[in-house]
């Protein structure tokens, strides 16, 4: 005999004699089970019988029903579920309870009243996202999600296969168990609540006993990509790639490094929408080496392998056709903390868009791929991201040394040189030293007390003679180091003061101009010929950090193209002014106050176009009619300079600027009129109409 669990799966249409209704039974009931001679069946759905006489499961009517509570009997006419169709006795009915029996069989309700549900689930700690494990399914999960008030969706998860359910749940505080009203899954019916916590659950019935945790949900946690408009221009995509020093590009730097690599763990996360979470997965990829070729598992999902070649750096992915570079990234995974080039494309198929993190010191190594699919029903978000690096290597572990390193002073013979070079103690026993935006790759380790550097002309032995978080100190028998933590996630004090755009006045060489930004970037951009000061030529040369201790202005910046690099004591720092320096030695700056200088030049009186004839007779157009940006030339027609100018009312100072050496500076004026300007000097200015 079929099972009424599989019966009321399907139902159709069927004509329907209507009996009268009976307002005594009327109502929602749930089925809790069917008993049909040997068989006992636990339905666990719910049964309405409408007033109008028609009889429901799962939204669909089933046939008609009539009660005569005087003869105590109840009769069902059914098509569709025969095992239903005929006249019962009413052996049992109270406003908690219903039991009906025939020749047949016997049927078993209990009432089903939403209010009561609701209260009862409230109280349950059922609320929420479960992942489940079931102890004699080791590789499958199963994800609930109890909704108020009382649906729920169930999600089993296993290698290349996913099920979800629907339905509803309730809970009885008095019995600890909860009751699933679902169809064709393991859950449904009754399950004991062995146990729950605010983070726990354990769940039992006679099929299985479920164990797992609580999720929250992360849908705001998600990266969103760009869309594919930047792929349109192959050109256009690719001209921001500019890291020819990036150790991926050197294929016997990658090979020295992944040879001593055994396996690379990661952490696959798929997103469920109807979960706004994440289902895991425990990846591992072997790492092989042998004469000089490597081979990794590609654990990447749906993303496609690669050759190991000198030409495709992506290896173990295969390189895309067109990708666009984001920039340098800082990024945190279960495995560690990394500095990654980040890097999107979409031409790895059709409809997708992925973004890659490849370790910047770990060549060959991503530290976490986020992969969009475009799907029938959606879209598949899966994310990769590295667990733990596992190798042939003395690993270290002093976490206060490992970590970037500013190396700002190299003591020789007693001698302080000032440098910066920048240096990475990496976990692994490596150490990457960047110099002239070029990685090299040495050796080191902690022995007690010493540091001792390998820089490939043998061993040199150091000892620690200061170490805190933010400061490193180096002692050799012929060589000393210091350095400083470049630490730029703990703002200062001064950082808001700090964060500006700076130009230099008082070298050789002035006027070019530095921009610190709020995340610690440092921007230099050698001239000024248009708005905003942004558009002109920026080139992003390092970060750099305020050190409270010391109160000094840090770069991590390369020394030859730079304009400041190393450590610099704070001289003074006002809202007009900065000055840094080392011993003797001072770096003048002025701010640049963009907002702030146009609306004095276009107070000042000087907007328009000028005339000076200076001492020898040579005659200058200046052209102030743009409220930062002027021009200057031998005639009002031809005026090829362009700079920054800027007037001070307080000092009556006007500045002008051009780029590198062509240069004016600064000028006194005594006084302005409509018609002229008279500058201290002597020299007049007068207005061209």
């Amino acid at each position: 005999m079929k099972k009424i669990a599989l019966l009321i799966i399907s139902l159709a249409f069927i004509n329907i004699t209507l009996f009268a209704n009976t307002p005594d039974i009327s109502g929602q009931w749930l089925m809790t089970k069917a008993v049909f001679g040997e068989n006992s069946d636990e339905v666990y759905q719910t049964l309405n019988f409408r007033d109008d006489g028609n009889a429901e499961m799962q939204g669909r009517v089933f046939g008609s029903w009539k009660a005569d509570i005087g003869n105590n009997t109840f009769t069902i006419k059914s098509e569709m579920i025969k095992e239903f169709s005929t006249i019962w006795d009413i052996t049992k009915f109270t406003d908690k309870e219903l039991v009906l029996k025939s020749e047949k069989g016997t049927l078993f309700f209990t009432d089903y009243n939403q209010e009561n549900i609701k209260k009862e689930n409230m109280t349950s700690g059922l609320r929420g996202i479960w992942e489940l494990n079931d102890k004699n399914d080791g590789s499958g999960k199963y994800y609930i999600n109890f909704q108020e008030p009382d649906n729920f969706i169930i999600k089993y998860v296993d290698s290349g296969y996913t099920s979800t359910s629907r339905g509803a749940w309730i809970y009885n505080s008095k019995e600890k168990f909860v009751v699933i009203i679902t169809s064709g899954h393991l859950l449904r019916g009754l399950n004991t609540v062995v146990s729950v916590t605010d983070s726990r659950l354990t769940l039992e019935n006679k099929e299985m006993r479920l164990t797992g945790k609580r999720l929250e949900p992360k849908g705001n946690t998600r990266t969103r990509l760009d869309s594919d408009s930047r792929f349109c221009n192959p050109d256009s995509s690719t001209e921001q790639i500019g890291y020819d020093n990036f150790s991926w590009f050197d294929i016997e730097i990658r090979t020295s490094y992944l040879k001593n690599i055994t396996e690379l763990k990661y952490r696959r996360s798929v997103f469920m929408d109807e979960f706004n979470a994440f289902t895991t997965k425990e990846l591992s990829a072997r790492v092989n080496w042998n004469e000089d070729s490597i081979s990794i598992d590609n654990v990447f999902r749906n993303l496609p392998k690669g050759e190991y070649t000198e030409n495709n750096i992506f290896y173990p992915l295969e390189e895309p056709f067109i990708y666009y570079t984001i920039g340098i990234e800082e990024i945190t995974v279960p495995a560690g903390t990394f500095k990654c080039m980040v890097i999107d494309t979409n031409s790895y198929s059709s409809g997708n868009k992925t973004r890659l993190y490849m370790i910047e010191n770990r060549p060959g190594v991503y530290a976490k791929i986020i992969n969009i699919e475009d799907k029938y029903d959606g879209e598949l978000y899966t994310m990769f991201e590295l667990e733990s690096i596992e190798g042939n290597f003395i690993s270290q572990s002093n976490k206060q040394v490992i970590g970037e390193w500013l190396l700002t002073e190299i003591i020789s013979g007693g001698i302080i040189n000032d440098t910066s070079i920048n240096f990475e103690f990496i976990n692994d026993g490596r150490l990457a030293v960047n110099q002239s935006g070029s990685n090299d790759f040495f050796n080191w380790k902690e022995i007690g007390k010493n540091i001792i550097l390998d820089f490939g002309d043998g061993e040199q032995y150091f000892t620690i003679s200061k170490l805190t978080d933010n400061e490193l100190k180096l002692e050799g028998p012929e060589l000393g180091y210091n350095f400083i933590k470049m630490n730029t996630s703990e703002n200062s004090s001064e950082d808001s003061r700090l964060t500006a755009y700076w130009m230099l006045i008082n070298t050789s060489d002035p006027y070019s101009l530095m921009h610190l930004t709020e995340d610690h970037s440092v921007f230099d951009i050698d001239g000024i010929s248009r708005l905003p000061i942004e558009g002109n030529h920026s080139e992003m040369v390092g970060k750099w950090m305020y050190d409270s201790t010391g109160e000094n202005l840090v770069f991590n910046t390369d020394e030859y193209e730079a304009l400041c690099s190393g450590s610099f004591k704070v001289v003074k720092l006002n809202n007009e002014l900065l000055v840094i320096g080392r011993e003797s030695y001072r770096l003048v700056f002025t701010k640049i106050d963009p907002e702030k200088n146009i609306q004095n030049n276009t107070d000042s009186g000087l907007i328009g176009l000028w005339k000076i004839t200076d001492r020898n007779g040579k005659i200058n157009f200046y052209d102030f009619r743009d409220p930062l940006l002027f021009r200057k030339g031998s005639s009002k027609e031809e005026m090829p300079k362009k700079g920054l100018w800027f007037y001070n009312p307080e000092n009556k100072n006007l500045f002008l600027g051009y780029m590198m050496n062509q240069l004016e500076g600064f000028s006194v004026i005594s006084e302005i009129s409509e018609n002229s300007i008279i500058f201290e000097n002597g020299l007049k200015a007068e207005r061209v109409r």
